[in-house]
């Protein structure tokens, strides 16, 4: 499951970002699914060091748990195309699957998670980044 949208560098407002609700072919909303959002804007700052920190929130939309969440940001380092993927995972809820694993990455439904992405002043400066947001179903 994935959600896509494109920011430019020095906190560009581009408005409301995600999506009113997954539909199905027949346009009815895809019933017992997770579905996550970002909730306003993504907060770009420099700490002391000269990191950039991408943060911000998402909510889960849908009626199941979203497993493993994840925004994983394609920061753009030129006009070339010279790009770097980078992933932040969603603090959410702990849950131990069936496999005996246990993470922090769950976003239950109707909850919201915080993100949060550092970019090392060694990666240099950017043009700006899109962003995917994904996660996982399970039982």
């Amino acid at each position: 499951h994935t959600q896509t949208a494109n920011m430019g560098s020095g906190n560009m407002d581009n408005g409301f970002i995600g999506t009113l609700g997954v539909q199905s072919g027949s346009g009815q909303p895809i019933m017992n699914s997770a579905n996550l959002v970002l909730v306003g804007n993504i907060d770009e700052v420099k700490d002391n060091s000269g990191n950039t920190i991408l943060s911000g929130n998402v909510k889960n939309i849908g009626t199941q748990r979203a497993d493993f969440a994840k925004v994983t940001f394609t920061v753009k380092k030129n006009w070339n195309g010279d790009t770097k993927i980078m992933t932040a995972f969603a603090q959410g809820t702990y849950h131990t699957f069936e496999s005996g694993v246990t993470a922090n990455s769950s976003v239950l439904a109707g909850a919201s998670a915080s993100f949060e992405l550092i970019i090392p002043s060694s990666f240099g400066p950017f043009i700006g980044y899109s962003y995917d947001i994904e996660w996982d179903e399970y039982q």
